[in-house]
């Protein structure tokens, strides 16, 4: 059964006839049509929190992405860079041979 079919079978109007038992059960329909309410709106507050986080999500991981890119092309480029000074200096030890 859907939540509008509940919900219509629980709001619906009825005679009580002034009888106690009929009245609580009135009422306790009229509290869980409300906490069914209550829930749903919870529900979409939820699963656009966890939209948003989601996105934020990612959003981080692509900048996580770009700076580990970042930081392997650093790498790369200091390592030729110490590659070549050691040969640099190789060759000046040999000459000095």
């Amino acid at each position: 059964m859907s939540d509008v079919m509940l919900l219509g079978i629980l709001r619906m109007p009825f005679d009580d006839h002034k009888d106690l038992h009929l009245i609580q059960l009135r009422g306790a329909c009229n509290e869980a049509a409300d906490r069914i309410e209550s829930d749903e709106r919870k529900i979409l507050e939820y699963e656009k929190k966890i939209e948003r986080l989601e996105e934020k999500i990612e959003d981080l991981n692509e900048q996580l992405y770009d700076m580990q890119k970042t930081y392997e092309d650093k790498i790369e480029s200091l390592t030729e860079q110490f590659e070549i000074r050691i040969e640099e200096l190789e060759i000046a030890l040999d000459e000095g041979d």
